[in-house]
């Protein structure tokens, strides 16, 4: 990758919902499931079939090119499905959005686990007015069908952290 920037997270087949801002980072922005066409052929799409009975062909970003396309659309925030095209009703990744600042059993479990322990310094009440001031929210509500996080390597709208990137993040482990 340029600049020595790796995206660990991109290579894996897994649907995309693309969050543009068409009038850029300080702009208006919207979400798009379905990837546009027309596209170029070399832009995969992933069909999902949403509870509706609607299949929508959701991109795959799992290239360089494809990557730069979407960053072309007004892509910022990079958001990728839990699971891959394969099996989209099985994630294989699970994700607790971290949030300081005033659906799925076992991450709840794990949150509250997590949250009763350290209880001086994280909460899962997930309720902004029943929170814990001065505490860090662990989310496990990301993990339900269909959400889609942040990618780990991303940009971001904030002007002042254009670009969120961990140093090293490790493989991961497969079951």
């Amino acid at each position: 990758m340029p600049y020595g920037i790796s995206l660990p997270d991109i290579g894996t087949v897994r649907p995309m919902v693309m969050k543009r801002y068409p009038h850029g980072a300080e702009g208006e922005f919207f979400f798009m499931k379905r990837a546009p066409a027309p596209r170029p052929a070399w832009v995969r799409a992933c069909a999902v079939e949403h509870e509706s009975g609607k299949t929508i062909d959701s991109p795959v970003i799992d290239d360089l090119p494809s990557l730069l396309w979407v960053i072309n659309l007004g892509c910022i925030d990079l958001n990728q499905w839990y699971a891959t095209c394969a099996d989209v009703d099985r994630p294989d990744d699970v994700h607790f959005d971290l949030e300081p600042g005033v659906g799925a059993t076992f991450a709840k479990a794990l949150a509250v686990e997590l949250a009763s322990r350290h209880p001086v310094l994280m909460t899962s009440e997930y309720r902004v007015a029943k929170r814990p001031k001065g505490r860090v929210l662990a989310d496990y509500n990301q993990n339900a069908w269909g959400r889609t996080p942040l990618l780990a390597a991303r940009g971001r709208t904030d002007l002042e952290s254009f670009l969120a990137a961990p140093p090293k993040r490790p493989a991961r482990r497969r079951a």
